[in-house]
């Protein structure tokens, strides 16, 4: 609707107006939506480093932000790596940061006990010891990726532990059935290997009852769970093959202990900056304890939990 006698519209007024909106601040950097008229009247995600330095991170022709978000929410979304944005249209987009400065992060251990005791535990309290541990130099180590290798170990790592809880706990009860059956089948099935009670437990008809059903369907998830499994261990060896081969050559390393080896050490193992900063990570380093003058050294703590001390 135009204004009588003026010829001007609110979509013209707004084009020749420099708003500006959702101001943020992230990763070191100003973020903040801007429309001018220099663009149209666009709304455009903008940023301002520490330099002062202002950049446009979007172009003029992708406008920032629907009219749904203007009734709540955001608009744009800054991580350590990149942008998530929405269109005018509703789209999610995403755009990495392509050489801008991200954030350090820092790996911080939990607060001492003894301040926790004095000062209570909530997420602000955590926060802010977490930030001086950082300012004042006493956490510097880096935290392990998760972009590699190592972090495709640790998921296969993980289905294959649940597969074999799962095989084991259905072995269980299907011997337990057996020892319910009739006396007829159940000195057929007695004796038998496992591979041989598996497979003769697949092959049951149905019209021995319901015990027998029972078993037959415990027997073929037993035998699923195994091709499970043997698929498992064949992407973790593919996967330690890839990443470090002569782990695989050293006596004793199998596939699954060098996967354990390769997740706890991550992706970036360069953070580890000899054989004792591993061991420390692991817990077999020596801690001092010393005793009046008698000077004692014992393995850390989850060496002790595993039986190593």
């Amino acid at each position: 609707m135009r204004s009588q006698g003026s010829g001007l519209s609110p979509s013209w007024v707004a084009r020749k107006v420099v708003t500006y909106d959702e101001l943020q601040a992230v990763a070191g950097s100003l973020w903040w939506l801007q429309s001018d008229p220099d663009h149209g009247g666009v709304q455009r995600l903008m940023r301002s480093d520490r330099s002062g330095t202002v950049v446009a991170v979007t172009p003029s022709g992708l406008p920032v932000g629907s009219r749904l978000h203007a009734y709540g929410g955001g608009s744009f979304a800054v991580t350590q790596t990149a942008v998530w944005l929405v269109g005018d249209d509703g789209s999610l987009f995403h755009q990495p940061f392509d050489g801008m400065p991200g954030i350090d992060v820092v790996e911080v251990n939990q607060p001492d006990r003894a301040t926790r005791r004095k000062r209570g535990k909530t997420d602000a309290i955590d926060a802010d010891a977490a930030a001086r541990a950082v300012l004042s130099g006493r956490a510097t180590t880096l935290p392990k990726t998760a972009d590699g290798p190592a972090a495709d170990m640790r998921v296969l790592r993980l289905a294959k532990e649940s597969a074999v809880k799962a095989r084991t706990q259905a072995m269980n009860q299907l011997k337990a059935i057996l020892l319910v059956l009739d006396p007829d089948l159940r000195e057929l099935l007695t004796g038998l290997t496992n591979p041989a009670l598996i497979a003769t437990c697949a092959a049951l008809d149905d019209d021995r009852g319901e015990a027998a059903f029972a078993m037959r369907l415990l027997a073929g998830r037993v035998q699923s769970l195994s091709q499970e499994i043997k698929e498992l261990t064949k992407r973790t060896t593919k996967a330690v093959r890839t990443s470090r081969p002569q782990l695989l050559e050293l006596v004793g390393v199998g596939p699954d202990s060098a996967a354990v080896l390769l997740i706890a050490a991550g992706d970036n193992s360069d953070r580890l900056t000899d054989e004792a900063s591993f061991a420390a990570l692991c817990g077999v380093s020596p801690v001092e304890q010393p005793s009046g003058k008698t000077s004692l050294s014992a393995l850390g703590e989850t060496s002790r939990l595993v039986g190593l001390a």
